[in-house]
């Protein structure tokens, strides 16, 4: 903790850095914390966030830490986008002069009224879709800074708002997801600048997923080197922070051990599926169906066994889609550190784990669906319920409806993904 401390110190641009109080005090941390600016606790956070401080053992990820502290009202809620309408006279108010009560970061305001709230947080790409045609752009953050910071709000932005507005249950946020995002994935093969998604990007999102113990460490390298050949592929699911990889040549024999005759050397893997989007914990089928659509033949998953799962959450869930289990492989400790160890324990401890059940294993399955249905997964799952065997021919636990799957995935407290 000396060392986080001695590196916060070294911030020259921000002399308050230099007061930082340590850790030895919790009280006057807070304090001295609450006291900055929003930029000098941004130069706080980019410390903790640095290589140097991450490398530190016990240091957690600092989007896990924002995320934990994060006011439950504000789950959901993006960078840029919309909680409120607001109808703005244009004149300018000094707060000091005006005896309101001062900003740490912002001495004046503009003068206008609430027109009202949003019930769910609109999107920047609905409000701004018009403005990225105007410039002739595809609709990503990457392109936002260079549309202007006020948007006339016309009625058919408002008509979509509604649309959005209307979105109460997991079906019906799915359902809706799944026609106006149709298309809306991006992938690492994509250059970032034509709407592409960053290695380092994915590389953030597995080191803040809660389920990060239970993740491959791809780094940046390894997510670049696997796109340009094609053998590693990440998709993203529109702008929100829902990811999965695609490994091609994935042999389980090599990297469990595991042998089976319905298993070839070069499966098609899921791997890496994270969802870090806030108060969005449903959108695990959206992933899976576009994963079968892109030609995934396998997976691998923790088999958390709890009360409410006797077969283990992810392999019920994954078997809603058409995958089998075909075999496990015991958990092997070697390969965990203390701490990934106790972050998995508490993670399954949530979902209902009793540890005198010994620990998990991991479960190996196989897609068995028809090859001729994977081209429109997606549209065939939310179209109808699945209580025929088109999927697959497991038993009455596949033939859940789109309903069953979202709410299971909503529902789980911290979801421990495919892809080791």
């Amino acid at each position: 903790m000396e060392l986080i401390a001695g590196e916060i110190h070294k911030v020259k641009a921000y002399p308050k850095l230099a007061q930082f109080p340590g850790f030895v005090d919790a009280k006057a941390t807070h304090k001295w914390l609450d006291s900055l600016t929003f930029d000098e606790r941004a130069a706080v956070a980019k410390v903790l966030e640095s290589k140097r401080v991450q490398k530190i053992d016990g240091v957690p990820n600092l989007t896990r830490m924002l995320n934990a502290v994060r006011e439950t009202g504000f789950n959901g809620v993006n960078l840029g986008d919309s909680l409120m309408a607001l109808e703005l006279t244009g004149e300018r108010v000094q707060f000091r002069e005006e005896g309101i009560p001062l900003h740490p970061d912002y001495e004046m305001g503009l003068k206008g009224k609430a027109v009202g709230n949003f019930s769910q947080p609109i999107n920047w790409n609905i409000l701004l879709e018009d403005k990225f045609k105007e410039l002739g752009k595809p609709i990503n953050a990457f392109n936002v800074d260079r549309i202007g910071p006020l948007v006339d709000i016309t009625q058919e932005m408002a008509d979509k708002a509604a649309l959005v507005e209307g979105l109460q249950t997991p079906t019906a946020a799915l359902a809706s997801m799944a026609a106006a995002l149709s298309g809306n994935w991006s992938d690492t093969q994509t250059a970032v600048n034509k709407g592409g998604v960053s290695p380092k990007m994915v590389e953030d999102a597995i080191k803040a997923s809660p389920a990060q113990a239970t993740l491959t460490k791809y780094t940046a390298k390894d997510i670049s080197s696997g796109a340009k050949d094609g053998s590693l592929v990440f998709h993203r699911l529109g702008q929100s922070e829902a990811y999965f990889g695609i490994a091609k040549g994935y042999n389980y024999k090599d990297v469990y051990g595991f042998d089976h005759p319905d298993m070839t050397e070069n499966e098609t893997a899921l791997v890496g599926v994270v969802n870090n989007t806030q108060g969005a914990s449903g959108l695990g089928p959206a992933q899976v169906l576009r994963a079968i659509e892109l030609g995934v033949t396998s997976l691998d998953a923790f088999s958390v066994i709890s009360d409410k799962h006797p077969s283990g959450f992810l392999p019920e869930f994954y078997g809603i889609f058409g995958f089998e289990k075909v075999g496990e492989v015991a958990f092997d400790e070697q390969y965990y550190s203390p701490n990934e160890i106790a972050d998995l324990k508490a993670g399954w401890k949530a979902n209902g784990w009793d540890e005198s059940s010994g620990y998990p294993p991991v479960a190996i399955m196989k897609w068995r669906g028809k090859e001729s249905e994977r081209s429109d997964a997606t549209v065939k799952f939310i179209g109808k319920d699945y209580n025929s065997s088109d999927w697959s021919n497991l038993d009455g636990e596949t033939s859940q409806s789109i309903e069953s799957a979202t709410q299971q995935a909503a529902g789980q407290k911290e979801a421990l993904p495919a892809g080791l």
